[in-house]
């Protein structure tokens, strides 16, 4: 299919075979994709028809951005020959938003190049957009600006003096950026998080979340982390209840995790929650043989972007200044996952996202 996407979007490029067909067959052809939709409308060229209908299918796409698997890989096809030697890494992670980059210069204006950034640096890639940026092919005035955008948003990724754990007063109202002051508390887990590495670890898990479960709801927090792989399981599995979070090693227990995994999936009593959690699906499904009813867990992310009805994709460091007032440290998420022994940093982080 990639190949096929590729050989496609060469031969509209350099044709210009989409500016032949009128804009409603280009549409009517690529429903239901909205990406393939964009891009093709993209190559089509600027005129009046093809913007109005750019602009019309825009939202849905920074909707989108980040939440649907082919949405990631369509990306690649589309802008992976941008990357730049010494800095694949880089450019994979941020691929989705590279892509939205370069539809925002085609809209023109700073305001479309302002929601990409911003959304980018919610999800913890600012930094790496940074890196990438000067292989990208947009024009060096675009770049300039970006960069500036950059510069202004991503004052949270600075490095944050540590605070005493802190719990959230329930009556706590949110707060909207503009209210948040720049010495926010950082968010510190209330437990530290253990390390699991070894078979019986992970029964002893499930043991304690059974006890918990027999006597009422069991609440649990699910998040996971992998390295640079593309069709790889996770590296890294993540637990969390009220007083326990678990960092399970989930590239020396597969199976192990599989089970457990499974196990709170088909648990009736068991609620989960994750975050922008098609993400760690395509991850996680392939740990496991059956097809598990992946809905049940309640994504935080899609119930926040409902609440707040602003059409974008808040990232979980912007809820937790919203909610919380605490500042949640990003900068290890795209560290090397695959390497053992993890740091006890990067064990903290991915404790704590959980």
């Amino acid at each position: 299919t990639s190949r096929i996407l590729t050989a496609l979007f060469v031969e509209i490029r350099n044709t210009n075979a989409a500016a032949k067909v009128g804009v409603p067959e280009l549409v009517a052809a690529t429903k239901p994709d909205i990406v393939l939709t964009m891009e093709v409308l993209f190559a089509r060229g600027a005129c009046s028809e093809t913007q109005e209908q750019f602009l019309h299918c825009w939202e849905q796409a920074m909707i989108l951005a980040g939440q649907n698997k082919y949405f990631g890989e369509l990306a690649w096809t589309i802008v992976g020959n941008q990357q730049n030697q010494g800095r694949q890494r880089q450019f994979a992670l941020c691929r989705d938003w590279v892509l939205l980059l370069r539809w925002a210069a085609g809209l023109g204006g700073r305001k479309h190049l302002e929601t990409v950034v911003e959304m980018a640096v919610s999800a913890g890639r600012g930094c790496l957009l940074m890196e990438v940026l000067e292989d990208l092919a947009l024009h060096p005035d675009i770049k300039m600006d970006i960069k500036e955008i950059l510069d202004e948003k991503t004052f949270l990724g600075r490095e944050l003096p540590k605070h005493p754990p802190q719990r959230c007063d329930p009556a706590r109202t949110t707060v909207t950026r503009s209210q948040l002051p720049s010495t926010l508390p950082r968010y510190e887990p209330a437990t530290s998080a253990q390390w699991v590495s070894r078979p019986e670890e992970v029964l002893q898990i499930r043991r304690v979340l059974e006890a918990r479960a027999s006597s009422g709801d069991l609440r649990v927090g699910l998040d996971s982390e992998w390295g640079c792989r593309p069709e790889a399981p996770p590296s890294v599995f993540q637990l969390a209840i009220r007083d326990f979070i678990w960092v399970v090693d989930a590239m020396s227990l597969p199976s192990e995790v599989g089970a457990l995994l499974t196990w709170l999936l088909r648990a009736e009593v068991v609620q989960l929650f994750g975050f922008h959690f098609v993400s760690d699906v395509t991850r996680l499904q392939r740990l496991v043989d059956a097809e598990l009813p992946w809905h049940k867990v309640l994504d935080l992310q899609r119930e926040a972007m409902r609440r707040e009805n602003t059409g974008q994709m808040p990232g979980l460091s912007r809820l937790c200044e919203m909610y919380l007032a605490k500042l949640l440290d990003k900068s290890l998420q795209c560290s090397n996952w695959d390497q053992r022994p993890l740091s006890p940093e990067q064990i903290c982080y991915a404790g704590s996202d959980a």
